[in-house]
């Protein structure tokens, strides 16, 4: 019997050990180096300065924002920040001088300017823009691992997306109507199907898109022709009988909070 619990003791013992070993030897959970858009950081970046309007709505959007230094001439805040050239032809000297942690750069950014970035020591992550809703939930992820770690960064971004998202179906759900329509974006450029803005109409309640010359949309019988706040009568005149609403297509190509303004906003005008 003795010979039997001095076994058992010496088991337990060992088992233990392994246990402890195995712990002490697993990678500790930590928000950095965290990986996005080809580009590995260490730590969290104190300064950023974003290029792309699209990450810029989505920096603030994640709570971000005292992380940003600048951004581009097209970034449209409510805050204010310095300008650092536009996004397609960026102040590159003065992007340098501050010596930010990270910049953020559209897709179409000359592969040159990223060098010479690169080359000062900086880290650019290259974005390419979501094209349909249902991407925007992982570019949302992407930012927020660079802008907030692995773990902090991927509940964040889970938490903001789910709450903008259900915002907007929220909305969408409440909307009854469905139309076909012709939505100007400027007083002679109509939204072209597909595409994440086009997604967002649709929620709206613009269940068909039209789209071509003036010729093409009267053809088309459109229900409505939503056209640039200020510019209704000259639609009226322009499109004849054809029923005309004025909203603000400025909201179209924001990728933040102001998604559910877009959607709620249209949602509005259609049920006047």
């Amino acid at each position: 019997m003795k010979r039997l619990f001095a076994i058992i003791l010496i088991a337990l013992f060992l088992c233990g050990c392994s246990a402890h070993k195995s712990d002490t030897s697993s990678k500790p959970l930590t928000d950095y180096p965290a990986t996005a858009f080809d580009i590995t950081i260490k730590k969290c970046p104190q300064k950023v300065i974003s290029l792309s309007p699209e990450i810029t709505d989505i920096i603030f959007a994640l709570g971000s924002d005292a992380q940003l230094i600048g951004v581009s001439k097209d970034c449209v805040t409510e805050k204010e920040l310095i300008r650092y050239g536009t996004s397609a032809i960026p102040d590159l000297e003065a992007i340098k001088a501050v010596k930010p942690d990270l910049v953020f750069v559209t897709d179409y950014a000359y592969e040159d300017d990223i060098r010479i970035l690169e080359d000062a020591k900086i880290k650019v992550a290259k974005v390419k823009s979501a094209t349909e809703y249902i991407g925007l939930g992982n570019l949302y992820n992407d930012v927020a691992l660079l802008m907030s770690g692995e773990i902090t960064g991927t509940r964040n971004a889970a938490n903001t997306f789910n709450t903008i998202d259900g915002k907007i179906k929220s909305a969408a759900n409440s909307n009854s109507k469905k139309v076909k329509a012709a939505i100007f974006v400027n007083d002679r450029v109509t939204l072209e199907k597909g595409g994440l803005s086009a997604e967002l109409v649709k929620f709206a309640g613009v269940h068909t898109l039209i789209c071509g010359s003036d010729n093409e949309i009267i053809k088309s019988k459109p229900d409505l022709i939503l056209c640039p706040v200020g510019s209704g009568e000259a639609f009226i005149t322009r499109f004849g009988e054809i029923t005309v609403k004025e909203f603000d297509p400025s909201l179209l190509d924001r990728r933040g909070v102001k998604m559910v303004d877009i959607v709620a906003q249209i949602i509005s005008v259609l049920e006047q």
